[in-house]
């Protein structure tokens, strides 16, 4: 099967990208699934919405298991802790079908998908100051190539 121009530049971004730069490619994923399901609810189309959340879960469910606990420390600690509140938050949104609460959660990692962006143009910056290349990416997750594309408690 042949690959399209859209798959191609989408393989060719992940291949080309810094762990950084795939980090907010996941990130970018996971918002617009929150997103789409959000418009789904505000139509009522509960088969959309329950098939954007779950993209968004597992996107979610990729990124807590790439966490180094040993490397990350705290913020490891942290993004877990974060990750298991949005999905129950996710769950509940569906439950709810609840606009609102997609909004927010699409909010809240869109600041996390800036954060890492930040740390992608620090890098580029680094990297050219030192007159290096970037760094090549130690992973190409599967979850990004295929496009997959303060909380209350």
């Amino acid at each position: 099967m042949r690959e399209t121009a859209r798959e191609q530049y989408r393989r060719m971004a992940v291949e080309s990208a810094t762990p950084a730069g795939l980090v907010g490619m996941l990130y970018e994923g996971v918002v617009t699934c929150l997103r789409l399901a959000m418009e789904a609810a505000q139509r009522n189309d509960i088969p959309r919405r329950v098939e954007h959340a779950n993209r968004a879960l597992d996107i979610i469910a990729y990124l807590d298991r790439t966490l180094d606990g040993e490397r990350g420390g705290q913020v490891a600690a942290t993004l877990r802790q974060f990750y298991a509140v949005a999905a129950t938050r996710i769950f509940e949104a569906g439950v709810k079908n609840s606009p609102a609460m997609f909004a927010e959660l699409e909010t809240q990692f869109a600041g996390l998908r800036e954060a890492w962006r930040a740390v992608e143009r620090d890098e580029a910056r680094g990297s050219a100051a030192a007159g290096a290349p970037a760094a090549p990416p130690r992973f190409a997750p599967a979850a990004v190539a295929a496009g997959v594309p303060a909380w209350r408690a």
